[in-house]
């Protein structure tokens, strides 16, 4: 049965292996689908149909695990309001003993439904993504310009963890196989060379000036590794040595 699901994109988009857009939505309304615009005999019918699906739709709570086709992936960002149209199914449990649990990891993040997207509409004007968001895009589009595109978004998924990133997953299954999947990332490394970096540099200054400075460039790395919790943890501990070294 074909849904209508409006929410609010809370991560990432990410492409997947089937080359199709993920991301985590909050739902704030649902409702049965009305007919397609499509198909509708004039663009006064279509417009007709577009305002019925907006009646239909009621308020619900919760997180879906969303696939999207990758036509306006450029138009997705963390924050943004879209109302999709799709199939809701539940999340597979491991195939094979020991596997994979795809249901309890999604489940760990507070997530029970995936929804199967098949068209994306936005009812709000599109207005401007979340400023860290947009700093972390530039610096991984500008190294995938001067560096190369898959050498690029390898090492700004090694500085700032593969959160934000489309690393090719024949490079993630090569990391992988070597046991070497940290390695793409954020973690304490990343926070323990950044803050051994800040103090260096404001060695010098009243120990005030430097506690603000090394408190502003966690928060600003966090923001832009994507909140990821490893990254929240190791920030708490460099937060408690720039307060020693006050």
């Amino acid at each position: 049965q074909m849904l209508t699901v409006e929410g609010k994109i809370i991560s990432s988009p990410h492409q997947t292996r089937s080359q199709r857009v993920q991301f985590e939505l909050e739902a704030m309304a649902i409702g049965q689908a009305a007919q397609s615009a499509q198909s509708a005999q004039s663009a006064q019918s279509a417009q007709s149909v577009n305002l019925q699906t907006v009646k239909l739709l009621q308020p619900v709570s919760g997180k879906l695990y969303v696939t999207v086709p990758r036509s306006q992936d450029s138009q997705l960002y963390p924050g943004r309001t879209v109302r999709i149209q799709g199939s809701l199914y539940k999340p597979k449990t491991a195939s094979n003993p020991g596997g994979f649990n795809f249901q309890q990891y999604l489940a760990q993040q507070g997530i029970f439904a995936g929804l199967n997207g098949q068209e994306i509409r936005f009812p709000e004007q599109g207005g401007s993504p979340p400023v860290l968001w947009s700093i972390q895009q530039r610096i991984i589009q500008s190294q995938a310009f001067w560096i190369d595109e898959e050498v690029g978004h390898l090492i700004s998924a090694m500085v700032m963890g593969r959160g934000g990133v489309d690393i090719a997953y024949e490079i993630q299954d090569q990391f992988a196989r070597v046991g070497l999947s940290h390695a793409l990332a954020a973690s304490g490394t990343q926070v323990s060379l950044l803050a051994g970096i800040v103090l260096a540099l404001t060695q010098r200054l009243n120990r005030w000036v430097r506690l603000g400075i090394g408190l502003g460039t966690l928060t600003m790395y966090v923001g832009l590794t994507g909140i990821e919790p490893s990254v929240i943890r190791a920030a708490v501990m460099g937060a408690a040595v720039f307060w020693q070294s006050r």
